[in-house]
């Protein structure tokens, strides 16, 4: 594969989880003017074991797309400040501090990127993830509180759209709907 034939993406869409990411992704596949991989989270810079695996398997998702049309890429760890490893030994998540911040890794990488940032309400945000969680887990119930101290490291995702706003990019875009605008019915 050779660099000036690589398609790229010419958005990510980033978010909390449980914020509405997927229904986003689901509409934005539907328009016409886009051409989206069959797989929204590739987690390329998201995670240190996918980015290890290297450029070339990360723009192997954007094969065969249509590069006239819009062309994106959805994923959630895309959030966090620094590139977690997926497996390690803990419980908790630990990052490679040797890269740079994930904002860095994308913007060094597709400069002319646009940034899509869902965001919830981090009360509403942290019940559904809690129900996510319990339904995925298959676990009997157990109270709020001992489910979102378990799943703290998903919940403290909301944190860390501060290092986003560090981020020199080249465009902002407007926010479309402020938190207590009643959105939590649709998501």
């Amino acid at each position: 594969m050779k660099l000036q034939d690589i398609t790229r993406p010419d958005f990510l869409l980033i978010g909390a989880q449980k914020s509405g990411t997927t229904w986003l992704w689901r509409v934005l596949d539907q328009h016409p003017g886009t051409d989206l991989p069959r797989k929204k989270e590739i987690h390329f810079f998201g995670g240190v074991e996918n980015y290890r695996k290297g450029k070339e398997w990360y723009y192997s998702h954007f094969e065969g797309l249509d590069s006239s049309k819009v062309i994106g890429e959805a994923s959630t760890t895309y959030l966090y400040d620094n590139i977690p490893f997926w497996y390690n030994p803990s419980s908790s998540i630990e990052v490679d501090c040797s890269l740079p911040a994930i904002p860095e890794l994308i913007t060094n990488e597709l400069p002319n990127i646009k940034i899509i940032a869902i965001l919830r309400d981090p009360v509403w945000r942290a019940v559904s993830a809690y129900k996510h969680w319990m339904t995925r887990m298959k676990r009997g119930r157990i109270s709020p509180r001992l489910g979102i101290k378990e799943n703290r490291d998903t919940i403290s995702k909301d944190a860390h759209i501060g290092v986003w706003l560090l981020c020199p990019l080249p465009e902002i875009v407007e926010e479309v709907c402020p938190f207590g605008a009643n959105s939590d019915s649709y998501f």
